[in-house]
């Protein structure tokens, strides 16, 4: 027989994870055989639903008013390059508006992203960092 002390390798995975919490992230509740195999073998799962983002056409009423209240705004502050990446993805004109308004970045990267988008970017002087802002 497999295993120590006769025990099938099974038995001997059943408890493996020993009460670990797992979340996982998933686009609908429904079990399956990942959750069903963590929770034999001994994990305490949490399951959360993700919510799945379906984009507005930029002809949509409520599309052209946030972007008029993009327009409104003098500053934008990006401290993430995956923002500047989902908002290019989204709604590509607000980072035409960014152009004749201030831009700050934090961090290099997120510097060069909004570059690469053609957005000119006065980086904080001092330090790559919200402090560097102040």
């Amino acid at each position: 027989m497999a295993g120590s002390k006769g025990k099938s390798p099974r038995a001997q995975d059943a408890k493996i994870l020993g009460g670990a919490e797992v979340v996982l992230l998933r686009a609908r509740l429904a079990p399956d055989d990942l959750t069903r195999t963590l929770k034999e073998r001994g994990a305490y799962v949490r399951t959360l639903p993700v919510q799945k983002i379906v984009l507005r056409p930029e002809d949509d009423p409520i599309v052209r008013q946030q972007l008029e209240n993009v327009r409104q705004q003098d500053l934008f502050i990006f401290v993430s390059r995956r923002a500047v990446d989902w908002i290019e993805q989204c709604m590509p004109k607000v980072l035409q508006v960014c152009n004749d308004k201030e831009v700050f970045a934090v961090g290099p990267a997120t510097a060069a992203v909004l570059s690469h988008h053609g957005v000119r970017v006065q980086w904080p002087a001092r330090e790559w960092n919200t402090r560097g802002l102040l």
